[in-house]
């Protein structure tokens, strides 16, 4: 999934020009342009945006953000059956709490 989505939308509800924004972040506009068009930024400008535009990089990154989602609960409902067979009375506290994580991500895998 791209990011261009949010970012693009986020910087034009703001007014901001790409160089504006890459002014306020410290970097180059082609660094914004290539955010916009699906690259991941580093660490420093997920936050710069996060404080540029009042949100969570959820919101910024929602296409990947829940692909991850889906992919972790993917894996963790693989982990729990597999735990599951395996019956030792241990592991009942790390599926309970795989299944919480689960529904507190609320997404269901593809």
């Amino acid at each position: 999934m791209q990011t261009h989505t949010s970012v693009r939308r986020l910087r034009k509800a703001a007014r901001l020009a790409q160089h504006e924004v890459a002014e306020l972040l410290g970097v180059g506009q082609s660094t914004v342009s290539r955010i916009e068009a699906g690259d991941l930024p580093d660490t420093a400008q997920v936050f710069g945006l996060q404080i540029l535009f009042d949100v969570g990089p959820h919101h910024i990154f929602e296409g990947r953000f829940l692909a991850m989602a889906e992919e972790i609960v993917r894996k963790a409902a693989e982990m729990d059956q597999r735990l599951q067979r395996r019956g030792a009375p241990a592991h009942g506290r790390t599926r309970t709490w795989l299944r919480e994580m689960m529904n507190r991500i609320n997404v269901r895998p593809a």
